[in-house]
């Protein structure tokens, strides 16, 4: 495996314990606002970003359906949380920030075609 793609691997397994340690710790349960929504949309945009250097060799529907899965599990985990309640909004706020991050990386990926900086491997 590639030292660079062991990095990410390790960023990713990080961000994902934070993201697990944010959504499921104690604190208040409020009703829907959109900077909630927000804040998930980006948790997930930045969760589909790591997984592209991560799993090179991932298609873009094993990335989307990792990241949403993880979305799901932390639903279904706040879930049996007390304090806490699971939301398909929350969820559906994860998916838009995952499809922010796959348009946007494919558009960029056009971009380099475009003006001919391609990718070496």
């Amino acid at each position: 495996m590639h030292l660079t793609t062991s990095l990410f691997r390790g960023l990713l397994a990080c961000y994902l314990v934070l993201v697990l340690y944010l959504a499921t710790k104690s604190g208040l349960d409020l009703p829907v606002q959109v900077w909630d929504k927000l804040k998930h949309a980006a948790a997930f945009f930045v969760l589909s970003a790591l997984l592209v250097p991560a799993f090179p060799r991932f298609t873009l529907a094993k990335r989307c359906v990792a990241a949403l899965a993880f979305g799901a599990l932390i639903e279904l985990v706040q879930y049996f949380l007390p304090y806490r309640s699971a939301s398909g909004l929350d969820l559906l706020a994860d998916g838009v920030g995952i499809l922010a991050f796959e348009i946007a990386y494919w558009v960029s990926r056009k971009m380099k075609n475009l003006f001919g900086m391609h990718h070496s491997k």
